[in-house]
């Protein structure tokens, strides 16, 4: 009887071990491409949902979910504080997005990033910069670029259509026209592979399969919203390439029927 007690242990210290994992590479991607974060919350909710079902199940979900979020906080705070110590304002991670929305979805938007109109580059958004400061400054931005997307709805709708169709089929390039039709040829071919290895996948049941479908609906979310680059892309190729070559391992060869053709 004492054995069948212990014998669950170290099966829960894996677990343990396997959330705080979870935990830590959560927390660096949180400091390496915080609009991945968007995905966090599906990921968790399907980890849990796969333990919910052993005895215990929801207890250790709830125990492994909170060690994970403690872990991700921890490798958050550091940054938290050096922006606290720099900005005197609380900025989780990121302070920069209003700024992008306006390069993105302000006046004079078009769908590509208005990259000359970036203090790097514009002598006059660089003397705003230095005089507001940075918060105030992205404040500034962001509140311009709502107040213009409030104005024009449809513009913005469009501008967001026509960046889901370059986040999927490629970003214009200045290449020559034979180059940049066998770039986009390429780029959509993949593309289209991968959505339509997630359809058969989803359609077939495959395990984690709704994983992935949460992965290619949010990953592409904020870019659609402000501004899309093909190396925005690279968090999500991988599934793209592995749901691709699902797609073309699952074709069934058709073979002539053993009677023969028929008259």
């Amino acid at each position: 009887g004492d054995a069948a007690a212990i014998e669950p242990q170290p099966q829960a210290n894996a677990q343990t071990a396997r959330w705080l994992l979870l935990g830590l590479m959560w927390g660096v991607i949180a400091l390496s491409n915080s609009t991945l974060l968007l995905f966090l919350p599906v990921c968790v909710v399907w980890v849990m949902k796969g333990l919910w079902t052993h005895p215990a199940g929801g207890w250790r979900a709830f125990r492994g979910a909170a060690l994970a979020a403690i872990v991700v906080v921890a490798c958050v705070a550091p940054w938290t504080w050096r922006n606290w110590q720099a900005f005197h304002t609380f900025i989780p991670l990121r302070g920069n997005l209003g700024a992008e929305l306006c390069m993105g979805d302000g006046p004079g938007s078009t769908g590509f990033l208005m990259n000359y109109d970036h203090p790097h580059v514009a002598p006059e958004q660089l003397r705003l910069y230095a005089r507001l400061g940075e918060v105030r400054y992205v404040s500034m931005r962001g509140a311009l670029a709502k107040a213009y997307i409030k104005e024009r709805p449809d513009h913005f709708a469009a501008i967001v259509a026509k960046r889901m169709y370059f986040f999927w089929a490629s970003v214009p390039s200045d290449d020559k026209p034979l180059v940049e039709a066998f770039r986009v040829l390429n780029f959509a071919f993949i593309s289209l592979a991968g959505l339509m290895g997630l359809g058969l996948a989803l359609r077939q049941r495959v395990p984690a399969a709704g994983l992935f479908a949460g992965a290619f609906v949010l990953l592409p979310l904020t870019y659609y919203l402000v501004t899309v680059h093909a190396r925005f892309r690279h968090p999500l190729e991988p599934l793209i390439c592995v749901l691709g070559v699902y797609l073309f391992q699952s074709a069934a060869r058709t073979t002539p029927s053993a009677s023969g053709p028929r008259n």
